[in-house]
């Protein structure tokens, strides 16, 4: 796979994301959509109220990217740096194992979110992550190494971020889907 086939790839897994909301909460009330199996499990807004917070830690350092980095890269062929593959076969959405959120990406546990405004933040949201990785076409992804705003420590290159997050909305969304199957899920 090379730099513009990741790009196109996760731009358009991103770009199906406001479609799937629509029909998978659009129905749902602002109750249904806070409800929680238990104490320790989240809600379908607080899902969503994640991705908005962990996705608008990297901004900062997408901005720099983009202000410091020149897009005449060749359009190479994508290679993971060692930790990149950890992260992406961990965050997988088909990897069904419990991947505790790290503390900087936690929202509060509250049960009284607001339906419009986590769902219009949400899907803004999704739309700048789109138009980083548009803006992102032509930059070395392999070569630009970036540390994680969860832990600074660890460090991975551009390439293993952008399908990072593109993994993350989607084993989020299948989360929600989980979530709405519950044989619990309340039913107006």
């Amino acid at each position: 796979m090379k730099y513009s086939d990741l790009l196109q790839n996760c731009s358009r897994e991103l770009s199906l994301i406001p479609e799937i909301i629509q029909e998978e909460l659009g129905y749902l009330s602002e109750k249904q959509l806070n409800w929680k199996l238990n104490s320790k499990s989240w809600s379908i807004l607080q899902c969503l109220e994640h991705l908005i917070l962990s996705d608008s830690l990297y901004e900062p350092t997408f901005e720099t990217i983009l202000n410091k980095y020149p897009r005449k890269s060749a359009d190479k062929p994508v290679k993971f740096s060692w930790l990149g593959k950890w992260l992406i076969k961990a965050i997988n959405p088909q990897n069904r194992s419990f991947l505790p959120a790290p503390k900087k990406f936690q929202v509060p546990n509250l049960s009284n979110y607001h339906k419009q405004d986590t769902l219009n933040r949400y899907l803004n949201r999704v739309k700048r992550l789109k138009s980083y990785f548009e803006q992102f076409q032509g930059l070395d992804l392999n070569a630009i190494y970036i540390s994680s705003p969860a832990f600074w420590l660890l460090r991975f290159n551009l390439s293993a971020c952008i399908q990072i997050l593109t993994y993350h909305h989607q084993r989020h969304i299948l989360q929600i889907v989980r979530i709405k199957r519950n044989t619990q899920f309340p039913i107006p």
